[in-house]
């Protein structure tokens, strides 16, 4: 059920696993099937990642996936441990219960990639997707593990003959689904807001080559790329009678500092040049050191006259190994920050940001999120699609239209409910023209939510406290609790 596969499995993909718990008391043999269910979900989720080292430089491929398969051997190490204390705590062995521990456990997790089962609604483009205005993309996750608790049960039964329970169980898991499914449809008509204007963006994906990326500190391969960058966006703006309102350039695409402090430089100047005989502000991936001693990877906006008045937003989440270790290691910015253009308050992420739910809610002066990435690190494979697919959910989170931008694809345009305006395919030159509307910002249901009750997942036990509550008021060995 994940890019690029379609399909509805994950609505009964731990079935095998949670029926396997249920018959056996073996805290052994529970341990290693969920170790083992973890492991593989693990590989096949991210195998891309061995390659993508490497593609950066960090050691051989062979060391890349050995260390990679350590990675998985922990990367959801939780999931085993929540089947011993499913084993432990509930003798009723009751799914629902399991649902709630590995729903909560599964978020306190630690993570390198914030990754949860919501996400699938939205890559099938099922209007459930909707709801995660109200609950966020782990909330449907949680109920994504609900639903599978529920079918499995069904399964359950049907497996003991107990055809009329079995039927009731598949009953309440679809009408469940269906009505996530039409409170979702539900929400996308009625976030049709009367104040939004529309705005249209020229979207740029170079396509540059990884080996000028490697080099970009030459000042020959530095102008190789920023030429690129300019002649793409002449050819794409001489062919339109009407001007954007905003021009965007994928992650890192001006190998240079872009702070207002170096805006007299060679590069800077040439570029600047070039915004003001367009007369459209530029916002770009580019480089940030403004005392002159860290460095940082960042995004700045020139404007229409030419000018850079704003100072450059410094990237906060740093991709793991990547920009950390390599032989040029950037430092971690400390605040998110937007830019303000005509009609557009920009809340900029870079790469990886955009799939942290906690750091685009921060972003609530923005009207328009704006995500620049470099996808070419990462070959043909999984992982342009995934990262694609996690950060368009921000759109419906925060119910703001997003734009993506990346080096080599896929850049594309979403307006606020999610579905896709205009896309492109990876490893091509493209540009792209894309009309938004923006509205004046809200606070959505979720958006509130991670604001003001940061610890909203303990509602995930919830069906854990319902179904546990009979065990204790029975207490240990039948005999009641409230009469020992």
């Amino acid at each position: 059920s994940s890019p690029p596969f379609r399909g509805t499995f994950h609505l009964l993909a731990f079935a095998p696993l949670f029926l396997y718990w249920r018959k056996t008391e073996n805290s052994k043999n529970i341990f290693i099937s969920g170790w083992i269910a973890q492991f593989t979900f693990t590989l096949i989720l991210l195998f891309w990642i061995p390659q993508s080292l490497s593609n950066f430089g960090i050691w051989s491929l062979p060391k890349n996936w050995l260390l990679f398969l350590t990675f998985c051997t922990l990367a959801h190490f939780y999931l085993p441990l929540v089947g011993l204390l499913w084993l432990w705590l509930d003798k009723t062995r009751n799914f629902f219960i399991l649902a709630g521990l590995f729903s909560f456990i599964h978020f306190l997790w630690p993570k390198a990639l914030d990754w949860n089962f919501g996400y699938q609604w939205l890559w099938l483009d099922w209007s459930g997707a909707q709801v995660a205005e109200l609950i966020g993309f782990s909330g449907l996750g949680f109920l994504t593990v609900l639903l599978n608790a529920t079918f499995t049960e069904s399964l359950d039964k049907l497996i003991n003959k107990k055809i009329l329970t079995a039927g009731i169980y598949a009953l309440v898991g679809i009408l469940g689904f269906l009505t996530i499914q039409f409170l979702g449809a539900d929400l996308l008509n009625a976030n049709l807001a009367a104040d939004s204007v529309k705005v249209k963006v020229l979207l740029v994906q170079s396509n540059i080559p990884n080996e000028l990326r490697k080099n970009d500190s030459n000042p020959i391969f530095k102008n190789l790329i920023v030429n690129r960058q300019i002649e793409l966006t002449d050819i794409a703006l001489k062919s339109q009678d009407k001007k954007p309102d905003l021009i965007i350039w994928p992650e890192t695409a001006v190998p240079d500092f872009l702070d207002p402090i170096y805006q007299g430089g060679i590069l800077p100047t040439r570029i600047r040049k070039s915004v003001k005989n367009w007369e459209v502000s530029l916002l770009t991936g580019t480089y940030s050191s403004p005392d002159g001693k860290k460095e940082y990877n960042a995004v700045a906006v020139i404007d229409q006259n030419g000018e850079i008045s704003q100072p450059a937003y410094q990237k906060n989440h740093l991709m793991p190994f990547g920009e950390t270790i390599t032989v040029h290691a950037l430092s971690e910015g400390e605040a998110v920050k937007t830019f303000r253009s005509s009609n557009l308050v920009i809340g900029p992420l870079i790469c990886y940001e955009a799939i942290f739910s906690n750091h685009v809610a921060a972003l609530t002066e923005a009207n328009i999120l704006v995500n620049v990435t470099n996808d070419s690190w990462f070959d043909k494979n999984l992982e342009p699609y995934q990262h694609l697919n996690t950060t368009r959910a921000r759109a419906i989170e925060f119910r703001k239209p997003l734009i993506r931008v990346a080096n080599s694809g896929v850049s594309a345009a979403f307006d606020k409910f999610g579905r896709e305006i205009i896309s492109s395919n990876l490893d091509i030159d493209w540009t792209g023209f894309a009309e938004v509307e923006v509205s004046q910002p809200h606070l959505t249901v979720y958006a509130w939510t991670l604001q003001h009750f940061k610890i909203y997942p303990v509602l995930y036990l919830i069906p854990f406290l319902i179904s546990y509550l009979p065990n204790f008021r029975r207490g240990p060995k039948g005999i009641s609790a409230a009469n020992p």
